[in-house]
């Protein structure tokens, strides 16, 4: 297929069809309509609005320059929706001056502890800012307020968590974590959709159309991409879960650093590149791992970490150790961790196979004979069939750790067919090539 998204809908035609989803909202509340609607909310959506405001006006200040420039930082905005009344357990919200409040804003001094209470209209007054960063503090709150006033109209008509654009959107980082050559994802939209999708909460409607831009975004860049595409359902529903995790801890998976080619992206020293040999020290750490034991493992890797590994962001480990533990080397654990470990690691691997299997043919080509006649035995006899433990018993004995560069199945399914009748060139035609030169002799 050569739309990727094309797939997905094989995979999961529950989500085919148009979905619905407002693009334009010209409502607004007033604070009293808008704390009514608060209120229906439950205690995970209340919080989540709550945060997610709180989050936007901080960065309101932060962004401002003169604001940044002085030692005052918000630390939060409490409002009285019933101003000029006071709070229904008949508080008020006092200005430094004493002066009732609609808006209250606390903020705190980096060269003193002590917080301060104002007005935004009184920022001049009381920390000499101008009234024009004021205002322009102010016009921010205000379209903040209108963002929320958009989230509680889709609530208050009905409208649910798009759960359809969310699933192919993860659908889509799937396939770009795969591209040879991917885009860089907007970083923060993901951890925010997510936190929506928790609460069950509908989203902005701007962060709905940027889902729908980043699929695009994919399916053109997917578009004639050379490497080779791992289109298994069952892999994207691994990675959907390990993306899920990645969103509530590192948030790595949509980072640069998780899909550059550059390991200077991961270093936490001067150094131009990763050298190689790290990559060898990494897959025999992980290989030494008792992954059955996580606590333990985790200490044993975390003095790995302090040593040869600490030349790469802490990040980053965890994030390799975390899937090791979870997968271990299987496809999904390759796709869970950044672009530069994975072709790294693959290719310590692959060097690892290259000198075992070295060793297996010296191994092989200066046993005696008398070995073979005795493997051949077993592998005549049907008692064999019954207890398999006996062959590999045998060619531990005899091979030692090179006895792993055998497969067992093989030989078992070579015994059935030889057993059944079938001459030894065509039964054992599949075992490794040295070893059956060897038996083909005594057999």
């Amino acid at each position: 297929m050569n739309d990727y998204l094309e797939l997905f809908a094989d995979w999961y035609p529950e989500f085919l069809g148009t979905y619905f989803y407002p693009v334009r909202v010209a409502k607004t509340f007033t604070l009293k309509e808008r704390e009514s609607l608060l209120q229906q909310l439950n205690e995970s959506q209340k919080e989540l609005l709550a945060h997610h405001r709180k989050y936007r006006i901080r960065s309101l200040f932060l962004k401002n320059s003169y604001m940044q420039s002085t030692q005052w930082r918000f630390s939060e905005l409490k409002i009285n929706p019933f101003y000029p009344e006071p709070l229904p357990d008949g508080t008020k919200l006092i200005c430094k001056c004493g002066r009732p409040l609609k808006y209250q804003f606390i903020l705190h001094s980096t060269k003193r502890k002590k917080p301060i209470a104002l007005g935004i209209n009184h920022f001049a007054d009381h920390l000499n800012i101008p009234i024009e960063v004021a205002r322009e503090i102010q016009k921010g709150v205000n379209e903040i307020d209108i963002a929320l006033d958009e989230l509680l109209w889709l609530k208050k008509n009905q409208v649910a968590f798009p759960e359809q654009v969310w699933q192919r959107y993860c659908y889509a980082v799937f396939r770009n974590n795969q591209l040879a050559k991917p885009i860089q994802l907007n970083q923060k939209l993901p951890k925010r959709i997510k936190d929506f999708r928790d609460a069950q909460m509908p989203i902005y409607i701007s962060d709905y159309e940027a889902l729908e831009t980043e699929i695009r975004r994919v399916n053109q860049q997917a578009q004639g991409d050379t490497a080779h595409f791992l289109a298994e359902k069952t892999l994207f529903e691994a990675f959907y879960e390990d993306f899920m995790v990645d969103l509530a801890t590192t948030n790595l998976y949509t980072h640069k650093k998780f899909l550059t080619k550059k390991s200077k992206l991961l270093l936490t020293t001067k150094l131009e590149k990763l050298p190689f040999v790290f990559f060898g020290e990494l897959l025999h750490q992980l290989q030494s791992l008792p992954r059955e034991k996580p606590g333990l493992a985790k200490m044993i890797f975390q003095e790995f970490s302090r040593t040869k590994g600490k030349i790469v962001d802490e990040e980053v480990l965890d994030v390799v150790l975390r899937m090791y533990l979870t997968h271990g080397f299987n496809q999904s654990f390759f796709l869970g961790i950044p672009k530069v470990m994975r072709n790294g690691l693959l290719k310590a691997i692959r060097i690892e196979k290259e000198e075992q299997k070295q060793a297996f043919d010296a191994k092989i080509a200066t046993l005696p004979d008398v070995f073979f006649q005795s493997f051949a035995v077993l592998l005549k006899s049907p008692e064999t069939l019954n207890q398999p433990d006996i062959l590999q018993h045998y060619l531990t004995s005899i091979l030692g750790e090179g006895s792993g560069y055998i497969n067992l199945d093989s030989l078992l399914v070579a015994m059935r067919h030889y057993l059944a009748g079938k001459p030894f060139e065509i039964a054992y035609a599949e075992i490794e090539k040295q070893l059956y030169q060897r038996l083909a002799v005594v057999f």
